[in-house]
């Protein structure tokens, strides 16, 4: 599911750029590959179209944290989380939006992705 080889703040770096240049908000997906629940939020997403949504909207981006690669650079850009997994919204100049546990309602997960698929 994730590359623990994978460098979070490179692709963020990219992921910036691109969202600058479409004018996009950038949603990040932070997961852990032993978490059961990260599978089943991925199999759920995509089962329900969510993913294709996401990446319609937004420059997606998956940002991995495991005991090879904790991905501090990225992760210590953001308030501290311990929950996986967990979205981060963020705005293409940076800005942090949105962040929070994947623990919501359908309902919720659409009206998070409709409140920030534009870019402020």
């Amino acid at each position: 599911m994730y590359d623990p080889t994978r460098i979070a703040i490179d692709d963020y770096y990219n992921a910036l750029s691109t969202a600058a240049t479409k004018h996009k908000n950038i949603f990040v997906i932070a997961e852990e590959n032993w978490c059961n629940w990260c599978y089943k939020f991925e199999k759920y997403s995509h089962k329900l179209g969510y993913d294709k949504t996401i990446k319609s909207k937004f420059v997606f981006m998956k940002a991995n944290w495991s005991e090879e690669n904790e991905n501090e650079e990225f992760f210590n850009l953001f308030s501290k989380f311990n929950t996986f997994p967990h979205i981060m919204i963020i705005s293409n100049p940076g800005k942090l939006l949105e962040s929070r546990p994947v623990n919501f309602s359908e309902k919720e997960f659409v009206a998070i992705q409709n409140k920030f698929s534009d870019a402020t």
